[in-house]
C-alpha cells in the first residue's frame, strides 16, 4: 500500500459522498516515487464480449501509470491489432510480432518490442499472425504456459506489464490468464454485458483451480456510463451485488473524446489532459495502486522476498518450463510422452536448483525430489507396458518398446501425443 490511505469524501456537513457504485466516494492518494523498476506484476484484461472497452482501458490505464513513473509493458493478445493501432503502429508493417515470440525458438521477447512516443510505455505488437497461434499450440506441450515463458525474459525491466486480450475465451485468453497475475475486467454498463460474465468467471476458476493458483481478480471496471439513465445505474447496482468490492469505484463515462483520442493515437490523458476521462483513468491508476495491484514501492521487497522463497523445483527443459509437480501431471494425464524426459536432465536442474538453497532448507528439499523422481521413473515404466487391457488377452507378440525397461535401450525417438 501507499504511504496514505484513500481518503473519504465528505459534504460541508459531514456525509459521505456516495459515488456511481453506490459507495462512498474516496480520493485517492498520488502513488510515492519508484527508486528502482521490476519485477513487473503482469494484468490481463479480460471480456469475452467486444466492444466494452478492453483495448481503450488498456491504453488509458497504461498511460496513467506511467504518468506516475511506472515502466509499463503493453501486450497485445488480439489478432485484430487494436492495441497496436491505437499506440501508433501499423500492425499489418510489421515483420516481428508476440506471435513470433511464441512460435518462433530463435525470436526473443526483445526483438519484438517498439518502443512507443508515450514515455514509460513499450509495445509488444500483434496482427492478424496471431491468429494461426490458437490453432498451432494446440499440440503443443504446455500450450497454456508459452506467453508466460515469452514475458519472463522482460519481467524485470517493467513495473506493469498489460495484457490486451482478444474478445474470446479460447487458448489464446488462457495463455494470458496463465501469465497474469491479476485480471480487470472492463463492463459496459448494459444488461447483455452482465450476463456474459458469467462463463468468464468460470473459465478465471479454472485457470485457478488447473494452472495459476495465483491469479486474482484486480477488479471490475464499469465503462461507457451513461448516468442520466436508469438503467445504467440499475446494471451498476447489479454488478455491485454480484462483485462487491471487486468493482472499482472508478467509472468511466460514455465520451465522444474517446474515439477521438483512437484517431489520434494517442491515450486520452495527453489528448485531452483535463477532461473527465482523463481524470477517472488517472483515478483508476492510483486505486489500482492502492489496492496493491499495481507496483508500489513499498512492496517491491516484500514481491521479491516472496518469490525468494516460493516453494517448488521448476523444471527448465527442451521441451517444458515449469513446476516439476506440473511435468508429472502432464505425464499422469497423457498430455506429454513421458519417454521425452530425461532423467539425467532433470536430475541435472535439480542439483543447481539445491545449490541456490541454503543448507536447512537443501535436505528437506533433496527428500522431497527423491520421491517425485521416483515416480517420475514410475510413470516412464507404466507408459512402456501395454494399456490398459489385461496382457492375458493379447492375441499379437508384444511390441520391443513395450517390453524394454527403459527408453535408453529402445532405437525410436521420442514422440508426442
Amino acid at each position: 500500500m501507499t504511504d496514505q490511505e484513500p481518503t473519504e469524501l465528505v459534504t460541508i456537513h459531514g456525509d459521505a459522498i456516495i459515488g456511481p457504485t453506490g459507495r462512498p466516494k474516496h480520493e485517492f492518494p498520488i502513488p510515492d516515487a519508484l527508486d528502482s523498476h521490476g519485477p513487473a506484476r503482469t494484468i490481463a484484461v479480460v471480456n469475452q464480449k467486444g466492444g466494452v472497452g478492453k483495448t481503450t482501458s488498456a491504453i488509458n490505464l497504461g498511460a496513467a501509470l506511467a504518468e506516475y513513473g511506472r515502466r509499463v509493458l503493453m501486450v497485445d493478445f488480439d489478432p485484430q491489432g487494436a492495441l497496436s493501432a491505437g499506440l501508433g503502429a501499423s500492425p499489418h508493417d510489421l515483420d516481428v510480432t508476440i506471435y513470433n515470440v511464441m512460435m518462433e525458438k530463435d525470436v526473443r521477447t526483445r526483438d519484438a518490442l517498439l518502443s512507443t512516443h508515450i514515455r514509460g510505455i513499450d509495445l509488444l505488437p500483434a496482427n492478424i499472425d496471431l491468429s494461426a497461434a490458437e490453432v498451432q499450440l494446440v499440440t503443443e506441450v504446455g500450450r497454456e504456459q508459452v506467453l508466460q515463458r515469452a514475458l519472463r525474459e522482460v519481467r524485470d525491466d517493467y513495473d506493469v506489464i498489460i495484457i490486451d486480450c482478444q474478445p474470446s475465451l479460447g487458448l489464446l485468453t488462457v495463455n494470458a490468464l496463465t501469465a497474469a497475475h491479476g485480471v480487470i475486467i472492463p463492463l459496459v454498463a448494459e444488461f447483455f454485458a452482465l450476463r456474459a460474465v458469467a462463463l468468464l468467471k468460470e473459465t478465471i476458476e479454472k485457470v485457478q483451480d488447473r494452472i495459476n493458483p495465483d491469479l486474482e481478480v484486480d477488479g471490475v471496471l464499469v465503462t461507457m456510463v451513461d448516468l442520466r439513465t436508469t438503467h445504467a445505474k440499475e446494471v451498476i447496482q447489479r454488478i455491485v451485488e454480484a462483485f462487491g468490492d471487486r468493482v472499482f469505484e472508478t467509472v468511466i463515462k460514455r465520451s465522444v473524446k474517446f474515439p477521438d483520442a483512437t484517431v489520434a493515437a494517442e491515450p486520452i490523458t495527453s489528448y485531452a489532459q483535463k477532461h473527465d476521462g482523463a481524470k477517472a483513468y488517472r483515478q483508476l491508476a492510483r486505486e489500482l495502486i492502492g489496492r496493491g495491484a499495481a507496483r508500489d514501492p513499498r512492496m517491491s521487497s516484500e514481491l521479491l522476498d516472496a518469490e525468494t522463497e516460493a516453494p517448488g523445483f521448476r523444471l527448465s527443459l527442451e521441451n517444458f518450463d515449469g513446476p516439476f509437480d506440473l511435468l508429472l501431471g502432464l505425464i499422469a494425464k497423457r498430455r506429454m510422452d513421458v519417454t521425452a524426459v530425461a532423467l539425467g536432465e532433470v536430475t541435472d536442474e535439480f542439483l543447481s536448483y539445491v545449490r541456490t538453497l541454503d543448507a536447512r532448507r537443501a535436505l528437506d528439499e533433496s527428500s522431497n525430489f527423491v520421491f517425485v523422481a521416483a515416480t517420475l521413473l514410475d510413470l516412464k515404466i507404466v507408459q512402456l507396458l501395454p494399456d490398459p487391457s489385461p496382457i492375458r488377452r493379447r492375441t499379437s507378440p508384444p511390441s520391443r518398446l513395450e517390453t524394454c525397461c527403459s527408453p535408453a535401450c529402445c532405437s525410436t525417438g521420442p514422440s508426442r501425443r
